[in-house]
């Protein structure tokens, strides 16, 4: 398949180990100059039994921590939390349970919903600044026989007059595309980032994965279909050096898989925390690889899937292929993708900033 070509991401196909442990040093001591905030936690619950705290602090289920009874009926424990966001919720009897008394919630993709906490200022913080538009779509798809979700975000001064690029951003394993907009709060992200400069406007599409649907109909959607309709209902500069694709993409439908197979389509993709099916590492494994778009990988350290992000790193060296690796200290949590999605998006921004200046010298030539 003949594709464009678009601008190229600088080589970084290795990375000094010594640099990745100064990244997670470094990480470490941003977040202890942040300071602790104490966090008294409460549930009203006076027929409750036994009432646990469980969430990201304690690591869930690995070290819940025990609540107590008042003589009002409030079970209570209180921490010294660290900025950022926390997800959590409570043990009771037996049965989780959300926190009622507390309005930030998401679905916690399991059919129930979390609670969540965001402690002291950030990125992911809504300042006073000019706020972008969150759109929800209800998507109509001839190849699913269904309408699909998409949440869309539009930045401020968004003008149908002018043309941006577009940024897939894709949800993870049994979650919802809404999921970056609530837990991953990318819209205020997004909003601080342009009003400090530092990133260009763009549209990112948020689009959910219904995981009955086969893969391949699936994959005709999100790269074919959804785009056509986009690109006819939004002001998006079309042609991939204008297309990148992010995000925790479940199994098969990871980010790089439908960039490798549709290389057409995008030219930038970022796997974050990517569950790599084994045989998907087998088949890029089995013959040399030819990569013709940019990737930059992101994995906590603590993650369980690291091992899986390992070695596909290890095959795009072996094949020589042009990459760039992130890696500090995080596990499978939005506390740690809230910590990279600063320099996701910059990255994507920097992406097309660079494709737009090729291709205008291209074309002025």
């Amino acid at each position: 398949m003949e594709t464009t070509r678009c601008r190229q991401w600088p080589a970084q196909a290795t990375m000094n180990p010594n640099l990745i442990g100064l990244q997670s040093v470094l990480k470490t001591q941003l977040e202890l100059a942040g300071g602790l905030h104490t966090v008294e936690f409460k549930l009203h619950a006076p027929q409750a039994q036994e009432v646990l705290l469980i969430g990201e602090m304690t690591d869930w289920q690995a070290h819940p921590i025990p609540m107590t009874r008042n003589g009002d009926g409030a079970w209570r424990t209180t921490l010294n939390l660290r900025a950022g966001q926390w997800i959590y919720k409570f043990w009771v009897d037996g049965a989780y349970l959300h926190d009622p008394a507390n309005p930030l919630v998401a679905g916690d993709g399991w059919g129930g919903f979390h609670s969540y906490l965001l402690l002291g200022d950030g990125d992911w913080a809504k300042h006073d600044v000019p706020h972008g538009e969150l759109v929800r779509l209800s998507v109509p798809s001839d190849v699913l026989g269904q309408s699909a979700e998409v949440a869309l975000y539009l930045p401020p001064g968004y003008n149908p007059a002018q043309r941006y690029p577009l940024l897939y951003l894709m949800h993870g394993h049994r979650t919802r595309g809404n999921q970056w907009a609530t837990n991953g709060l990318v819209d205020n992200f997004m909003d601080n980032l342009l009003a400090q400069g530092v990133v260009t406007p763009f549209i990112i599409a948020m689009p959910t994965v219904d995981g009955t649907q086969p893969l391949d109909r699936l994959e005709t959607f999100l790269v074919d279909e959804l785009y056509e309709r986009l690109s006819r209902w939004f002001a998006i500069s079309t042609g991939r050096c204008h297309t990148a694709i992010a995000g925790m993409t479940p199994h098969a439908l990871g980010a790089f898989n439908l960039a490798w197979h549709r290389p057409d389509r995008f030219g930038f993709v970022a796997p974050v925390s990517a569950f790599f099916l084994d045989e998907t590492l087998d088949a890029l494994s089995a013959k040399p690889l030819q990569v013709d778009f940019g990737i930059k990988l992101y994995c906590g350290t603590e993650d369980y899937v690291q091992p899986l992000s390992e070695r596909f790193a290890g095959i795009l060296r072996s094949n020589q292929v042009t990459f760039d690796y992130m890696r500090v200290a995080g596990g499978h949590t939005w506390r740690y993708w809230n910590s990279i999605t600063r320099d996701l998006l910059q990255t994507m921004s920097d992406y097309f900033i660079g494709s737009h200046t090729r291709v205008s010298k291209v074309n002025h030539a």
